[in-house]
């Protein structure tokens, strides 16, 4: 069956960059050797990779304005994507491993529309990240990104794991999960147009987002992806080699429709997305030991004993700790295998 899938879509897809939607044929999907399907969604356009169970890129433009209307709050919906012809990832893959289910396009970045909202929880968006890595650096260049938005009228943003062979795998469907995650920016606006590329490891960072900047040529040379290729390529060159991270300042921005760093313990969407993820997982020990410290610091918190940043610190250190250590056993096992494969 999947078979048949498959080859269904090799026949009513092409590879990246070999379709475009009326919305971004100026700039154009990215490029690569590898056939992905694309899937288009009212916010977002992907290029999907049934090898490895997610998006290659994720493609969105984001205005000052999108940034500025906030009809909708984050809603946690995460489900199967049905445009993706050969099937999504599913919950049950990232049951149990110690990932998050991270956005590709950010939640935060859909607030403007209802249906854009609950698209950016299909887990085709989806990739499995480290919960520190996905609730810290990443988080905080989503943040930098909208800031970006707001000061420049409008960006083209695409972002997406670094897919290589042999990673390691998770789930029944063996989604790939990624050493590196990649965000490449565009302002195209005005007469001051200006490219910055990330590359970022999937890991706990004690570095600032701005010291992973990079040109887009290096990401370009990493995922052996071809970004913006509707540009002249005089134009396309000049934009993609080089990068001034003073043209990218890191400002804090305000406004009544964009909310302030909550409070760790009183944020409502966390402790939703905390109490569902413990539901979810009932039979996983490190999951309910993360979700019973939470709730004692939170707790130590609202006494005094502790100040919300002593709180966050001893709970992304113990974290980490845990899934640093399941993703060594998962390493561990896959180098078991591959010896085992070998012999045979």
């Amino acid at each position: 069956m999947k078979y048949i899938i498959t080859l269904l879509t090799v026949l009513l897809t092409c590879c990246a960059g070999c379709a475009d939607n009326p919305d971004d044929a100026r700039f154009g999907y990215p490029k690569g050797n590898k056939r992905l399907e694309i899937v288009n969604h009212i916010a977002y356009d992907l290029g999907y990779s049934e090898e490895h169970e997610q998006a290659a890129w994720v493609s969105y433009a984001l205005t000052k304005e999108d940034v500025q209307t906030k009809v909708t709050k984050r809603t946690n919906n995460f489900r199967f994507d049905g445009l993706v012809l050969t099937g999504s990832a599913a919950l049950s893959d990232y049951k149990g491993f110690g990932y998050d289910r991270g956005n590709l396009a950010p939640a935060a970045d859909m607030a403007w529309s209802n249906q854009a909202m609950s698209e950016s929880f299909f887990l085709s968006n989806m990739s499995p990240q480290i919960p520190s890595f996905n609730r810290g650096i990443w988080k905080k260049l989503e943040k930098y990104v909208r800031s970006w938005a707001v000061a420049n009228e409008r960006l083209e943003i695409i972002t997406g794991p670094v897919l290589r062979d042999n990673l390691p795998t998770i789930g029944n469907n063996n989604v790939s999960v990624p050493s590196y995650f990649y965000k490449v920016i565009l302002d195209y606006v005005g007469s001051e147009k200006k490219a910055i590329a990330f590359i970022i490891p999937n890991k706990k960072v004690s570095q600032g987002a701005m010291g992973f900047a990079t040109t887009v040529d290096s990401v370009e040379l990493e995922t052996g992806l071809d970004f913006f290729s509707n540009l002249g390529d005089l134009e396309e060159d000049a934009l993609e080699r080089n990068v001034d991270i003073r043209l990218w300042p890191i400002k804090s921005y305000k406004s009544k429709y964009v909310a302030e760093e909550k409070n760790y313990c009183k944020d409502s969407d966390t402790n939703m997305q905390w109490e569902a993820m413990a539901q979810e997982h009932s039979d996983d020990l490190q999951i309910q030991a993360l979700h019973a410290l939470r709730l004692g610091l939170c707790f130590k918190v609202d006494r005094g004993d502790l100040t919300v940043g002593q709180a966050t610190e001893i709970f992304e250190n113990m974290r980490s700790s845990l899934i640093d250590a399941k993703v060594r056993e998962m390493e561990n096992q896959l180098e078991g295998d591959k010896k085992k494969e070998k012999e045979l």
